[in-house]
């Protein structure tokens, strides 16, 4: 089994004025952070078998894809060491992060019920660069998603064929790079997608972005559509990473900026 190294982790705090300290102490607002990637050969890492449960390494054991198999067990650590973190648990392979029917992950937490975390189980999120993964665990009560994605010239006439004229106007008045900004509105629709559980499986248009502000150390984006969600996003050594939440939520730290 792959050996893998954590690159960083993060707590997101959360804050909203229509919540109270009962919401607080649930963790509604609140996320956690985990950025993981697979050693090189030779590489010192920890052995990603302590965190997986066995039907995951049953699955991971099975892919005969070099590529697939190490995405798959980034992915799925970075899960368990985000969801450990939101649970303060040190039983990760308790927990088994299983695909929904539309390959949106979910927490099968059925050997957890004894320990008594059944029924705290968070949601998760996952996203995959070429490298590396990261995940985030947050209250279900509270949807919220991520995305990663490299800067990939090549993937430049795919990404502007899926512009309207609306979006090539906003992106325009980015002061980017072309295929950066087109990337940034790739990623935003991914993280949206996620967050709503339908990932791309809708007509593009209906994820159109309406306006872009530069609010460093961010970008937020809104959509013409979905007025109640907003996304940010900022770079990282390779690309882009957004996150989507609730609109009214706000942020109230950036020290977790440091693990993406």
């Amino acid at each position: 089994m792959e050996n893998i190294r954590v690159l960083g982790t993060g707590h997101i705090d959360l804050a909203r004025d229509d919540m109270g300290e009962v919401d607080i102490a649930i963790g509604l607002l609140r996320a956690t952070l985990a950025h993981v990637a697979v050693c090189n050969e030779g590489e010192a890492g920890e052995d990603a078998e302590n965190w997986l449960h066995p039907e995951e390494l049953s699955l991971a054991r099975r892919m005969s894809h070099d590529g697939r198999r190490t995405s798959y067990i980034a992915g799925r650590v970075a899960a368990k060491i985000s969801l450990t973190s939101w649970l303060a648990t040190d039983e990760p392979d308790r927990f088994w992060v299983r695909p929904g029917v539309f390959g949106q992950p979910f927490i099968d937490g059925t050997s957890a019920i004894g320990a008594g975390l059944g029924h705290k189980l968070p949601c998760v999120s996952i996203a995959h660069s070429e490298d590396a993964s990261m995940a985030m665990a947050y209250h279900r009560a509270h949807p919220m998603g991520i995305d990663l994605a490299p800067i990939d010239e090549d993937a430049m006439p795919l990404l502007q064929a899926e512009l309207t004229r609306e979006e090539l106007a906003v992106m325009a008045k980015l002061d980017l790079p072309e295929c950066d900004a087109a990337q940034l509105l790739w990623s935003c629709k991914e993280s949206l997608g996620k967050t709503l559980n339908t990932a791309l499986m809708v007509p593009l248009p209906v994820f159109e972005v309406a306006e872009l502000i530069e609010e460093p150390p961010f970008i937020t984006i809104h959509y013409r559509n979905f007025e109640q969600f907003r996304t940010i996003a900022c770079r990282n050594q390779t690309g882009w990473f957004t996150l989507t939440l609730p609109r009214e939520t706000e942020i109230t730290d950036t020290s977790w900026l440091e693990c993406i």
